[in-house]
């Protein structure tokens, strides 16, 4: 029971130390997370791109070594 105090107690402790953020550290590590939300989003749109840049090489190629129509 004594060592339950004992960890209760320690917790407490760090609760009464634990500081909050600024607003301006909260401004800072938003800016943050946006800017890691943003690059993940901007590599997803560019494997689209890719992927639908090849659909449309690979259609354009097959037009150009079609036999002409007879």
């Amino acid at each position: 029971m004594s060592e339950l105090v004992e960890a209760l107690n320690a917790i407490d402790s760090l609760v009464l130390k634990y500081k909050f953020p600024s607003d301006k550290e909260l401004k800072h590590i938003n800016r943050k997370l946006k800017s890691c939300w943003g690059q993940s989003s901007h590599e997803e749109s560019k494997k689209r791109e890719k992927k639908s840049k090849h659909k449309s090489k690979k259609s354009s190629n097959e037009a150009h070594n079609a036999p002409p129509p007879a």
